[in-house]
């Protein structure tokens, strides 16, 4: 019994004593396959011209004539971020503008692209409104807990047939991705900003009707 007793005794102590050996081994593993991802990354440019698969919305298009101006900023967005030291240039003004072209050809009957706000442009062209679309915040950060994270925010301007001011219409898009080994940094940009996009996508499409200028133009089709 007493040799019995001195054996688990040494059994637990040893478990004891290697323990922290293994927390501080999985910690050295999971830092150096970390730096590995992460080794091939010297910054440098982001260019996302598309936005992944977007699923054909199950809605009505509302039957109104649309104007839509986009600004050179939305067209040409381009921001420089550092992260853990490299630098990066996003640009991805294509991928936006196929996000919106998409957006508004499901979202409205017809959609023409203007290149001004006159009211002479939607008197002309008998458009219900104009859209102004444009960039208004985007960022991202790498949280090795949730994984990267891409946030966008669009502002969306009314401008009304009338003689009112334009309202405004903010539309953000949250996007995550895991953060896989042996994956480059610019990927988990692309991914994660490619997922924000279409989240602001889906929240366009969902939320359209709840805007006040949205239902004074379409009353039956916005109850």
């Amino acid at each position: 019994m007493g040799a019995d007793k001195q054996f688990w005794l040494s059994q637990n102590d040893s478990n004891l004593n290697t323990q922290p050996m293994k927390t501080n081994l999985f910690k050295i593993i999971v830092f150096v396959i970390f730096g590995v991802s992460l080794a091939g990354c010297a910054g440098g440019d982001v260019n996302i011209s598309e936005t992944g698969f977007l699923p054909k919305p199950i809605i009505e298009p509302l039957p109104l004539k649309i104007g839509v101006f986009y600004t050179d900023e939305f067209q040409h967005f381009g921001i420089t971020r550092e992260t853990l030291g490299p630098t990066y240039k996003i640009q991805f003004g294509r991928a936006n503008l196929k996000l919106f072209d998409f957006i508004l050809s499901n979202a409205f009957k017809e959609v023409t692209v203007v290149n001004d706000l006159r009211k002479e442009t939607r008197r002309i062209q008998n458009l219900d409104a104009i859209f102004e679309i444009g960039v208004h915040d985007y960022d991202f950060s790498n949280e090795l807990a949730l994984g990267f994270h891409a946030m966008i925010t669009y502002i969306v301007k009314f401008h009304p047939t009338d003689n009112s001011p334009p309202n405004s219409w903010f539309i953000g898009g949250d996007g995550y991705v895991r953060m896989r080994n042996f994956t480059t940094m610019s990927t988990w940009i692309k991914d994660a900003t490619q997922a924000a996009m279409r989240d602001a996508a889906a929240k366009f499409l969902t939320d359209l009707c709840n805007q006040g200028e949205v239902k004074k133009l379409a009353p039956h089709h916005c109850n």
